[in-house]
């Protein structure tokens, strides 16, 4: 018969291992825009994996490839429960071995919650710059480095300039053309009830993928959690990049 001790510890084991599946502590969903490019051999399987997995998908015409050949430029919409993120992993590595990736795609974070509070708590020039010295100082490789400059989410430069470009963003009842081409765009709450983040690197790595989920879910707890600017960005970058496997508790 198994003794007091025992049991304890039993259950001490199991509750560690559902620790290690719960990804964040934020309670609402996760959605995720893949611009990718899908090869006419990979066309079928990938639509038939959109079907099952009840997603999204359409034709985006801002994706260049070198000639017709290559494929068709897709957006793929993915959408999780935050208490699912490792499915969302297990998925999304299926799909990057049919797809492709170049300069021209991108990958788009959605963001919701449950607690309204959350979304007026970010939508301030604190929350932004401590999310571009984050991404700044994560991004190294060159596909990186190009997100930071490219057009279509830059950085705000700013206070002033964030306040200009979030006011038209919030002010827009319907989508708000250029003004949403931002690293974090506010526009998409009025659209979706969502924040987007439009500034990740396309990648088929899984890896990398998941450095980016998790960067951005424990950028957000963090400023929640502390609402000031004296986290140290650098060491969470190096933490996130260091974590083999990555599991949420590793970062407390």
């Amino acid at each position: 018969m198994p003794t007091k001790k025992t049991i304890q510890n039993t259950l001490a084991a199991e509750t560690q291992q559902m620790l290690r599946q719960r990804f964040t502590t934020l309670k609402g969903e996760l959605g995720v825009e893949v611009e990718c490019i899908i090869s006419h051999s990979n066309l079928n399987v990938v639509e038939n994996m959109i079907r099952q997995k009840n997603w999204e998908n359409g034709y985006d015409g801002s994706i260049r490839t070198s000639n017709s050949g290559d494929g068709d430029g897709r957006e793929i919409k993915l959408r999780y429960d935050l208490v699912d993120i490792d499915r969302l992993f297990q998925d999304y590595e299926k799909l990057a071995e049919l797809i492709k990736v170049n300069k021209s795609c991108g990958l788009h974070f959605h963001i919701s919650f449950k607690d309204p509070i959350v979304y007026f708590k970010l939508a301030s020039y604190d929350f932004v710059k401590f999310f571009q010295d984050g991404i700044t100082a994560l991004f190294t490789t060159e596909a990186e480095r190009y997100r930071l400059s490219c057009r279509f989410c830059s950085l705000y430069a700013s206070e002033q300039n964030f306040s200009t470009y979030a006011n038209k963003q919030l002010n827009s009842p319907s989508r708000c053309g250029e003004s949403r081409y931002k690293a974090i765009n506010f526009n998409a709450y009025n659209l979706h009830k969502t924040i987007e983040f439009r500034i990740f690197a396309p990648t088929v790595k899984i890896e990398v993928f998941k450095k980016y989920v998790l960067f951005l879910l424990r950028t957000i707890e963090e400023y929640i959690a502390n609402n000031k600017l004296s986290i140290d960005v650098v060491s969470l970058k190096d933490t996130m990049i260091a974590a083999k496997p990555i599991y949420i508790e590793e970062f407390l």
